[in-house]
């Protein structure tokens, strides 16, 4: 599959240390408990360097706390999930009314995603080598805003579902969130993940196309170079080129599920500059584009 270029513009940075920690799991509106069955850091800083095994589940930069999680969150697939992310560890939840980077500072813009790996054990210490495919994304929407905008409003929570299609067994489920102020330089787009523990109930027998982490990301990619401090919104841009079909966010993307979506979603007339939003819902990928 061929694989456009995109480019990133992003507004200046204007907070360094307002970082953020995934640490809490919903389950169709139900809340797991703080930091049950969550790996999470002791420290809310982010990844920079993506060929690192931290990229993965977080850890070695912001050491995980320790020991692991022992508790395994049962989900029914198909399920409405919601992960919470703050600006510090917060047991009680919600916002932190005298933190005014709690969830995230809102110069922090930039896409949040989702991603499940299948294991024998959700309580494997081992997480090289897992093979990750995405469940969700929200990136940039038509109006200027971006996902963390979106979580923000939410205070702090990011709402997706787990597939109905999907095998049952445990998993490992990877929220990640990349913030984009920084992106004009490698290392500069900073990575926030965290990994929860889960045991997929029903579903079904789906087999969908996986990246590695690391190895989704390369340090050279746009995403990490291009930057612009005059734009008041970020925005993505691919060049289509020669009708190729297109994973339309970033260049290691796999068509998850090949049965489930319209290929025609990804046609479009040659050396055409179209802005994309990709997200999905249910076992279906689906694509805004705007001209």
């Amino acid at each position: 599959m061929y694989t456009s270029p995109f480019v990133v513009l992003a507004v200046a940075a204007t907070s360094v240390h307002a970082h953020t920690i995934f640490q809490r799991l919903w389950v169709n509106g139900v809340d797991q408990g703080f930091v049950k069955g969550i790996r999470y850091p002791t420290y809310n800083g982010p990844v920079t360097d993506v060929t690192t095994n931290d990229i993965i589940c977080n850890g070695g930069v912001n050491p995980l706390h320790t020991p692991l999680p022992t508790d395994i969150i049962n989900i029914a697939a198909g399920s409405s999930v919601s992960a919470e992310w703050h600006h510090g560890l917060n047991v009680n939840g919600g916002l932190d009314p005298s933190d005014s980077s709690d969830p995230i500072d809102p110069s922090h813009k930039g896409p949040i995603m989702a991603y499940l790996a299948k294991v024998d054990s959700a309580l494997t210490t081992t997480v090289t080598g897992l093979k990750w495919f995405k469940i969700f994304e929200d990136g940039l929407h038509s109006d200027g805003t971006w996902a963390v905008d979106t979580m923000i409003t939410n205070k702090g929570l990011v709402h997706f579902k787990i597939p109905a299609c999907i095998a049952p067994g445990n998993y490992l489920l990877r929220v990640e969130l990349i913030a984009l102020h920084g992106a004009s330089v490698y290392p500069g787009a900073q990575f926030y993940m965290g990994c929860a523990q889960i045991n997929v109930t029903g579903g079904g027998s789906a087999s969908p196309a996986t990246v590695s982490f690391p190895g989704a990301y390369q340090g050279s990619n746009p995403l990490d170079q291009l930057h612009d401090s005059r734009s008041p919104t970020i925005y993505l841009r691919w060049k289509f080129e020669h009708n190729h079909e297109q994973d339309l966010f970033h260049h290691y993307e796999q068509d998850l599920f090949h049965h489930d979506y319209d290929q025609n979603l990804f046609h479009h007339h040659d050396e055409q500059d179209i802005d994309y939003h990709v997200y999905w819902h249910g076992c279906t990928i689906r694509a805004m584009w705007r001209y």
